[in-house]
């Protein structure tokens, strides 16, 4: 009865951890942040501040894979949250580049080592049949969140303030996580010990599995955030997307509606389609509205699309680790795809002003090798 208490607890605590970590993302990291800057100093230092906010998360990653241990993740998400609410004050108060050079980094090594050590806590606090639909409620949680047109539609600074507040709930979820593992010494995934000796297996996963999972998320990520800057800094596109109440709340529930069912594709295994259904939601989403195609079913699509990848991202190390330590395949994700494919996404539009056509048809064999990899069967 205690054991399932706690469990019924671990879930709830998931759910809210999850959400907090991408309601900053979302709302902050590269969004309220970046147009923060914009209006205090311009958009051309925007390659600044991304380049030190991704070597920043690259640091972080690298450093929380070599000093997690199991069973302090409640220290590592609470120090964590508490930097990277820091950061986006800093950005809230800033007015010079060396503020918003020092708040990059602030919040790009916190949200490193937050995002790699919620991995860690999630596989030794929740049963692996369950981690799917954990991971996708609480991604859809937060993208239905950031939606809502008061926040979406707020000002940079407000932006900045609301991304401190889900710093400061994430606090409070961090305090539930329990000490130690709740799921059983056989189905937890094993913490990463940077001494331990890799074995056959895990050499070979090492080989191919790592960085196929990196080529996945590095193409994904990189579609979405070149896609989503272009949407929002060309007015008749986002007029036709992400603006006005009716636009933002079905989009928000399109978001929701879609990460929860990804959580279920998540649990039962169809990894391979969840990957293609992203990849061809942001491409078909992208199309519609470049081509202004009916109305807002278009960005529909492309949220669906988003939120397919974005509960992946959460839920792959837990439930897909193929020998490898889950804070491993974290820090090699998110450390490499999430922060160098952000920004090279964000960089490519804002530096050529367009997502040109041929990057898609690239992507798309990348993708696929990625998944060749991921699939490889290895020697036991």
């Amino acid at each position: 009865m205690i054991k399932a208490l706690q469990l019924g607890q671990a879930r709830w605590s998931g759910v809210g951890l999850i959400a907090a970590t991408y309601l900053y993302f979302l709302i902050f990291a590269q969004f309220g942040f970046l147009h923060r800057v914009r209006e205090s100093l311009g958009q051309e230092y925007w390659n600044v501040v991304l380049g030190v906010m991704g070597l920043a998360g690259i640091l972080g990653a690298l450093f929380t894979w070599m000093r997690y241990r199991s069973g302090a993740g409640r220290a590592w998400l609470t120090v964590s949250f508490v930097g990277a609410g820091g950061g986006a004050f800093l950005a809230g108060i800033g007015l010079h580049l060396s503020v918003f050079v020092l708040s990059a980094f602030i919040s790009g090594f916190f949200l490193s080592t937050l995002t790699v050590s919620l991995i860690a806590v999630l596989a030794e606090m929740l049963p692996l049949k369950e981690a799917g639909l954990v991971c996708g409620l609480g991604t859809g949680v937060a993208y239905f969140l950031s939606n809502v047109p008061v926040l979406f539609e707020a000002s940079p600074l407000f932006q900045c303030l609301a991304a401190v507040l889900a710093c400061l709930f994430g606090v409070v979820c961090a305090m539930q996580v329990p000490v130690g593992a709740l799921v059983s010494t056989a189905e937890a995934r094993r913490s990463m010990a940077p001494e331990r000796r890799a074995s056959a297996v895990e050499s070979n996963a090492l080989r191919y599995a790592l960085p196929g999972w990196i080529l996945i998320f590095m193409i994904l990520v990189w579609s979405d955030s070149a896609a989503f800057t272009r949407i929002q800094e060309t007015p008749e596109l986002k007029a036709a997307s992400w603006s006005g109440a009716g636009n933002l709340w079905s989009i928000g529930i399109v978001h929701l509606v879609a990460a929860i069912f990804a959580g279920y594709l998540l649990d039962s295994g169809r990894f391979k389609w969840l990957f293609l259904l992203a990849f061809a939601g942001l491409l078909l989403g992208w199309l519609g509205l470049e081509h202004a195609f009916a109305g807002v079913l278009p960005a529909c699509v492309y949220a669906a699309a988003v939120s397919f990848y974005s509960t992946a991202l959460v839920g792959f190390a837990l439930v897909r680790s193929r020998g490898l330590s889950p804070v491993l395949l974290a820090a090699g994700v998110f450390g490499v795809s999430g922060w160098v494919g952000s920004a090279m996404g964000i960089g490519m539009v804002n530096d050529l002003g367009r997502l040109p056509l041929g990057f898609w048809a690239v992507a798309v064999v990348f993708l696929v090798l990625g998944i060749f990899l991921t699939e490889r069967k290895v020697a036991q």
